[in-house]
């Protein structure tokens, strides 16, 4: 069976990922599997401390519902199913481990968070998923700021 992972997280990166993955999952008659990792690094509790204990929490799961339909939404018109996965944790880890599950035959990412001067080419998310994961990896860069976001993806 042909699987393919996608790793999507919002950025643009993540949504020119979801395009080339929409259009590999066509190409190659793929089954596509999309995962979205909340980080729980203690964040949303810090601000629902500050905030009497109200939103944050439910703030990042509508965000990650909103994201899902959007992604879906792009799927649908691309005639593609996807298969969610919604974790919570560190996001390498959360994507190896569904990895191993899947054994896709690509790992899809967008290229986001880069911080710092080791970061020049890839986000730390990124990097830690390329160094540690057995399957290969398709970096894909954020679109030129300039370019239309609802550029159609072909079936």
């Amino acid at each position: 069976m042909r699987d393919l992972l996608l790793c999507v997280d919002g950025s643009p990166a993540s949504t020119a990922a979801t395009r080339m993955a929409l259009q590999l999952a066509h190409e190659l008659h793929a089954d596509l599997h999309a995962i979205i990792v909340i980080e729980d690094s203690g964040l949303a509790a810090l601000v629902d401390q500050a905030l009497d204990g109200h939103g944050a929490q439910e703030r990042l799961a509508e965000a990650g519902e909103a994201l899902r339909m959007r992604v879906d939404t792009m799927a649908a018109d691309a005639g593609i199913t996807i298969d969610w996965i919604v974790e919570h944790g560190e996001p390498f880890d959360r994507i190896l481990e569904r990895a191993h599950g899947i054994r896709p035959l690509f790992i899809i990412m967008g290229r986001t968070g880069r911080r710092g001067p080791g970061r020049a080419l890839v986000g730390s998310q990124v990097e830690h998923t390329l160094e540690f994961t057995e399957w290969p990896v398709v970096v894909v860069p954020a679109p030129p700021e300039d370019a239309r976001d609802d550029a159609p993806i072909a079936r």
